[in-house]
Order: C-alpha cells, then sequence, then structure tokens
C-alpha cells in the first residue's frame, strides 16, 4: 500500500490506456464508510484503502474456473497475468488460455510493484510478444517483502476495462 500511494500517479501514467494494474477486492476511497465485510487496510493517505473478503473471493473463483484452473489461488500474494481485449463494442474478450501466474511473497527473488509495471510496459512498447509480458512468472516467483499483494494484471490493446472504473481498482 505504501509503494502505491505514494507513487500511483506515476504507475497510472506508465500503464496509460495501454493496460491495467487491478487489485481484486482492494480499493480506494476518500469519502465512503467500510460495510460490515469491507476492512479498512490502509488509511495513512488522502484516500482510505479498504479490502473487500466476498468481492475478492468472487472474483477468485471465477478466475479459477474461467481459466480452466490454469491459476488457483495460491492462499499467499499472487500475480495473475491475463491478455483480453476491448472491442468497439460489446464486451472484453478474455484469452482464458494465455493465462500465467506465480506466488509473489515469501523469499528472495523480488519483484517490487515498480519492476512488474515496468517490465510489462516495456514488453507492450516494444512489441515483444513475451507471453510473460516481460516478468517470467514461474510458479515460484517470489518476494521478501512480506505484505500480502493480490494482484491481477490484465493488458489491454485499447482502454481499461469496465471493472477498473468502478472503484475496485486503478
Amino acid at each position: 500500500m505504501r509503494e502505491l500511494r505514494a507513487r500511483r500517479a506515476y504507475y497510472d501514467i506508465r500503464t496509460g490506456d495501454t493496460w491495467d494494474l487491478f487489485f481484486p477486492g482492494y480499493y480506494a476511497s476518500s469519502h465512503e464508510e467500510p460495510t460490515y465485510d469491507d476492512h479498512v487496510v490502509d488509511q495513512s493517505g488522502p484516500d482510505r484503502w479498504l479490502f473487500n473478503p466476498l468481492g475478492f473471493d468472487l472474483l477468485r473463483s471465477h478466475i479459477q474456473a474461467a481459466s480452466d484452473h490454469r491459476w488457483e489461488y495460491s492462499g499467499d500474494a499472487d500475480l495473475v497475468v491475463a491478455s483480453y481485449w476491448l472491442p468497439e463494442v460489446g464486451e472484453p474478450t478474455f484469452d482464458w488460455e494465455s493465462v500465467r501466474s506465480g506466488v509473489l511473497s515469501g523469499t528472495h527473488n523480488a519483484l517490487s510493484l515498480g519492476n512488474i509495471i515496468e517490465l510489462i510496459s516495456r514488453d507492450l512498447e516494444q512489441d515483444l510478444e513475451d507471453p510473460d509480458f516481460g516478468v517470467g512468472v514461474p510458479p515460484d516467483l517470489t518476494s521478501d517483502d512480506g505484505m500480502t499483494k493480490k494482484i491481477m494484471i490484465g493488458t489491454l490493446s485499447g482502454i481499461v476495462a469496465a471493472l477498473g472504473k468502478q472503484g475496485l481498482g486503478l
């Protein structure tokens, strides 16, 4: 949360209209009072960050089923890379067969949120077509910061999908 709060404006600029960084279940609010199910996870900045466990669990279940269990939540901090396209008309199309994932917490192979954003942005800018978008997400991908980061990254060829604009992500 500290890194995201400190660098959110830059991350928004860096990802632009090309791709979206999404934290399932987490949302920032400057005025909303938490509901019964929501938990305040950070309130040290102008926006208070909250976590909705039901929202996270619903999305977890949907992604696991839709990806034919190519990703299953580890119970820790996971990075999930999923491609989707936003057509001019209609709903986004997800490429569930291309889902890549890895665990982000635990040992010494650290990738920070900033590292992930730069690697994916570079891969897309240079049109490298790496199936892992430059982040290399083997099952043992880990970080030693100990903070839980439930992250889903979706790449877009156009603009950010509607979910990210409904108060649940960047």
